[in-house]
């Protein structure tokens, strides 16, 4: 049996924590584990994979999939396409800052005044400039 790169794990909700259901995308892999939790489903995964097909932790890359209803999955789609963004954002923001910060102390105001200025405290001034 050839090594899997990809395999991945649909956990489904039982009274004891997850049922996760393994495949890889060669359907050469397959069978099911439990895991008490979602946090430590990964390490299942790998654990039941390296006893029923000899395989190194270092030959897979486990992704594991909630199993949910449609409407949730699109709940959680925009989740995650929202925090993207705001993360998208925040690292845009702070480049301006850094770019606005450094304009505002060459006119010749200290660290506190360009802190006042951008409504941000002297330590946060102070990094702003420390990186440009």
């Amino acid at each position: 049996m050839t090594k899997a790169t990809a395999v991945y794990a649909v956990a489904k909700r039982w009274g004891g924590g997850w049922e996760l259901h393994i495949r890889d995308a060669n359907g050469e892999m397959g069978g099911v584990t439990q895991s008490r939790s979602l946090s430590s489903a990964e390490r299942q995964v790998r654990d039941y994979l390296a006893t029923m097909y000899d395989l190194d932790d270092f030959d897979v890359d486990v992704t594991i999939e909630v199993e949910t209803t449609k409407a949730l999955d699109a709940e959680i789609a925009e989740v995650r396409r929202l925090a993207a963004e705001a993360a998208h954002l925040q690292r845009e923001a702070s480049e301006r800052a850094r770019v606005v910060a450094a304009k505002v102390h060459r006119r010749g105001l200290s660290i506190a005044d360009t802190a006042a200025v951008l409504q941000v405290s002297k330590t946060r001034a102070a990094q702003l400039l420390a990186s440009r």
